[in-house]
């Protein structure tokens, strides 16, 4: 935390994208600066592959500016002024500085243009309300408005408004998700804050789809069973999911990974975030956009019924045959020994590729998870 915030851009393996964009977006008479997750992270060491950019003005723009002088593509644009624009391997999240006021809790902001200094105080937390000036002759300038440094250097995570969690619920889930990713703690204000906003149980005021696009990216973080437990503590897991956290739960949960792994090895390729969900049970196929379908339980019980059972080799394989790779993992998982796991193995060794196929919204290995870009 101690280093000098230029060098650190000079040195990042995006600087030279970087300082293409601050010239042409200043080439177009407009100021552009990287914020956000990607400043917070630079300044904790940690590479982000993809970047934030705030600009003053027509942010669009400047998206479609930069797709033709990069050779990127615009790949999506919103009312709010926002643009997402793909450069090689490289996603570009533009935004035009804005200011937010919201007309009543949990309600979608109403925007208007404003200055990078506007846009980094209608943010959610001081550790994503830093910014680095991209500009010609200001390249890696830091701009701390809010004290954004300081409270990385104290491991600390603020909010910048004592009704940041009322203005937009989702934040509760995103705190949970960055303490818990960055190993920080609350400050006494936010703790407060954020105890009072469960006891009222603020995401009710928010709907569905972005209450659950904020659940889906809990699905996508390492630690799937240390953030549930953090979840839990601080009282949102089971209203939200409709389930309790149980200790055999948050066990498989840590084997998710092993399982997925493994089965790639045999030719099948699952979603753990799919895994998780068959884990989890309650309304996590509902927030993930899945549906198991009524015969889901049934057929996992028939299944491992099967994989308990010396003499089920034929129609073990016929049960597997067409069964989704996210089932295939969670079986992996819940074996209860090596024989099991074995006769499972056994039965898959001769079926190259399921078809993942249950109806309903999605299946349980093409969840879709457009990401909340406030923070990363």
């Amino acid at each position: 935390m101690n280093h000098d915030p230029a060098s650190l851009l000079v040195c990042h393996p995006r600087a030279p994208l970087l300082d293409a964009i601050g010239r042409r977006c200043a080439e177009a008479g407009f100021r552009a600066a990287a914020v956000g997750g990607f400043v917070r992270d630079l300044l904790l060491g940690i590479i982000s592959q993809d970047i934030d950019i705030v600009v003053e003005g027509d942010a669009i723009f400047c998206a479609k500016l930069l797709a033709a002088r990069l050779g990127g593509a615009v790949v999506k644009t919103s009312r709010f002024g926002t643009a997402v624009v793909m450069v090689g391997g490289t996603r570009l999240d533009l935004a035009m500085a804005r200011t937010e006021s919201y007309s009543r809790p949990g309600a979608l902001p109403e925007v208007s243009p404003g200055t990078l200094a506007d846009d980094l105080w209608r943010r959610d937390f001081t550790v994503n309300a830093i910014a680095l000036d991209i500009g010609p002759g200001y390249f890696g300038r830091l701009i701390d408005e809010v004290g954004g440094r300081k409270d990385l250097t104290a491991r600390t995570i603020r909010i910048l408004h004592a009704g940041s969690f009322s203005d937009d619920p989702t934040r509760m889930l995103r705190a949970v998700r960055l303490a818990h990713r960055l190993r920080f703690s609350f400050a006494d204000p936010t703790a407060a804050r954020l105890r009072e906003a469960v006891c009222n149980r603020n995401w009710l005021t928010v709907g569905s789809h972005r209450l659950g696009r904020e659940v889906r990216l809990l699905f996508r973080e390492n630690d799937l069973p240390g953030l549930f437990r953090s979840l839990d503590r601080w009282g949102m897991f089971r209203p939200i999911f409709a389930t309790v956290p149980t200790a055999a739960k948050l066990d498989a949960l840590a084997r998710i990974d092993e399982a997925v792994a493994s089965l790639a090895l045999l030719g099948h390729r699952c979603d753990r975030t799919a895994v998780a969900a068959l884990i989890i049970g309650g309304r996590a196929g509902f927030w993930l956009q899945c549906e198991s379908g009524l015969e889901t339980p049934d057929r996992l019980r028939a299944v491992s019924g099967a994989l308990a059972s010396p003499g089920a080799g034929d129609r073990l394989h016929v049960m597997l045959a067409d069964i989704p790779p996210a089932m295939l993992a969670y079986l992996w998982i819940m074996c209860q020994n090596e024989e099991e796991r074995f006769r499972l193995q056994s039965a898959l060794a001769g079926i190259s590729r399921p078809r993942p196929s249950m109806g309903g919204r999605a299946s349980f290995d093409s969840l879709s998870s457009e990401p909340h870009k406030e923070d990363n």
